[in-house]
């Protein structure tokens, strides 16, 4: 099943829904394909047919934990030359905290004093962790409503971090490569595809998703930064000088960033949902709605001709409120450059356990996208945002833009948790309930 859905994407799909998003949507493109190889790699070896389980010898607070042959566990010691450095000893243990398998939080979620430190590899660094922040993705990995996509339980929770250089993976003696960190550098790294590795005393980070923190900023703020504001910044740059904007679910760790982004980018005026109105008043919107108490699809300030939005931005994932603003009644035509991003699709936690539903959701995404690009006269131009990329620059400029006070990092006003058992399952609730009010960080080390 998972090769004939393979099959089918590339033959009946992708050559028709491809060319209309290759020039307006890069990034969709660019992530979908990530997503088919992790799924194909989660099923198959080369061409050898399906994994077999079998048991690992990897110890975790003294019990035997399940593997699969040909799974790369960076933070069960896989092997990779080194820069020599005063990083932790060959073989040594460290804290963290892990799950189990999937599941509920207060079931699944573990905390070990004896996990094998991790070593880098050749595109990657090892790290002391400061602090590491959450994100929706943890809690879909710990559910495992993508199970298909990965991770494999056991495995390190939490992904996006603020720590020191103590190691830098290297290609050998003969490697021409050069890179840029040195040993003792503070730096910010993003979680590569799936959030995970980040509780921990020590963690291994992509070189391309890392760069150097500004002297002046503490980690805890710096670790906030690599996902959520780099998403707000980036999903912001859509916005054009005058637009009207909508936000929805904008008090979380992207819109918090978000609403910032999008007046720094010229926006007149800013809406945006939420039952923090003093918070969202704070960070520039013009008009909160507390949607408790008020529909923002019927509001009569934003209903018809020029008082229509340009923009909708959706972080709370719904196919409702897609539905209603494709009605064009609170949001412009494509004839008018109206525009629909949303960030988490018609469900708020996707579920991905096979080929098929794989296919399926990247059908619905791919099929809306070009539909509405079509027909952009009669309907605004839907977009799904995945166009995470911290490389090109993209982190540097937030981490500068961050130094240089060009916007507030929000941090949830419970932040930061304590690395403790107790504190990384309270955060991980809080992350749950969307209830938070900016990002949520979790204190691993002082400076």
């Amino acid at each position: 099943p998972g090769s004939g859905a393979m099959a089918m994407l590339r033959a009946c799909v992708l050559p028709y829904l491809v060319p209309t998003l290759l020039a307006d949507d890069p990034g969709l493109l660019h992530r979908a394909a990530e997503m088919f190889r992790a799924a194909r790699a989660r099923a198959f070896v080369g061409e050898g047919g399906p994994l077999r389980h079998r048991e690992s010898t990897n110890r975790i607070g003294g019990g035997m934990v399940a593997g699969r042959p040909g799974h790369h566990h960076r933070y069960l010691g896989l092997a990779g030359g080194a820069v020599e450095a005063a990083g932790p000893a060959s073989g040594t243990m460290m804290k963290c905290a892990f799950a189990k398998g999937y599941g509920r939080i207060d079931e699944m979620v573990g905390f070990s004093k004896t996990w094998p430190c991790p070593e880098p590899k050749e595109d990657e660094i090892l790290i002391r962790v400061l602090a590491c922040s959450l994100a929706p993705g943890d809690i879909r990995n710990l559910r495992g409503d993508c199970d298909l996509l990965g991770p494999e339980c056991p495995y390190i929770v939490g992904g996006d971090v603020c720590g020191v250089v103590v190691k830098v993976g290297s290609a050998g003696k003969n490697s021409k490569k050069e890179h840029k960190f040195q040993i003792g550098d503070r730096v910010a790294a993003m979680f590569y595809f799936r959030p995970q590795g980040g509780v921990a005393e020590y963690a291994c980070v992509k070189k391309s998703n890392t760069e150097i923190v500004p002297r002046t900023m503490p980690s805890i703020q710096a670790a906030a930064l690599p996902s959520s504001a780099l998403s707000a910044m980036i999903a912001a740059k859509q916005v054009k000088k005058g637009d009207r904007v909508l936000i929805l679910g904008a008090s979380g760790g992207v819109g918090s960033h978000l609403i910032q982004f999008v007046k720094l980018n010229g926006a007149s005026l800013i809406a945006a949902t939420s039952t923090d109105s003093k918070l969202l008043t704070s960070l520039g919107v013009d008009r909160p709605i507390d949607y408790r108490k008020e529909n923002w699809w019927t509001l009569k300030e934003f209903t018809g001709g020029e008082k229509r939005f340009d923009v909708i931005f959706d972080l709370v994932g719904s196919y409702e409120s897609w539905a209603r603003a494709k009605k064009k009644t609170v949001l412009k035509g494509g004839w008018h450059g109206g525009r629909y991003t949303s960030f988490v699709g018609d469900e708020r936690y996707m579920q991905i356990h096979s080929a098929w539903e794989m296919f399926a959701f990247m059908w619905r995404l791919l099929s809306r996208a070009t539909f509405t690009r079509i027909f952009w006269p009669f309907l605004p131009k839907y977009t799904h945002f995945l166009d995470l990329e911290p490389g090109g620059g993209n982190l540097e400029e937030v981490l500068r833009m961050a130094g240089e006070n060009k916007f507030k990092i929000i941090l949830d006003k419970k932040s930061p948790f304590p690395f403790t058992l107790q504190g990384v399952k309270s955060a991980m609730k809080l992350q749950e309930s969307y209830r938070a009010k900016g990002k949520i960080v979790i204190k691993i080390s002082s400076q």
